[in-house]
């Protein structure tokens, strides 16, 4: 029962705000989201960050053990990336940060099919 709970405490405000965007968007569809993506983004991430780090007992030593894991990852992408780049003669702005953090290309695929959407609705 305890983990039905915890599942209803992370997916009730899931879906509250998805309602609320979406009565928002009915209500008035020129609304802009440039308020609610910077708030996003610079209130609601680090909020988030900031209590999961505090709840889930994680001690400094080991965030910093695994931020020095991660380092040593992005810095090894960086280096085998680099190596690549050199030898097939590409362009390092828009080539290297796709080889650092892989997750960085799906998203700009999954933006651009969204915005190609948009242009057919």
């Amino acid at each position: 029962m305890e983990l039905y709970l915890k599942l209803i405490d992370v997916i009730a405000p899931v879906f509250f705000v998805i309602g609320v965007g979406y009565y928002l968007g009915r209500k008035n569809p020129e609304i802009s989201t440039d308020f609610i993506t910077t708030f996003a983004g610079n209130v609601g991430t680090p909020a988030m960050i900031f209590y999961t780090i505090t709840t889930t007992g994680v001690t400094l030593s080991v965030f910093t053990e695994y931020f020095i894991y991660a380092l040593i990852i992005i810095g090894g992408f960086s280096l085998v990336g680099v190596i690549f780049l050199l030898l097939l003669k590409k362009d390092f702005i828009s080539e290297l940060p796709p080889l650092i953090l892989p997750n960085y290309s799906s998203s700009l695929y999954t933006w651009s099919f969204i915005g190609q959407k948009k242009l057919f609705i």
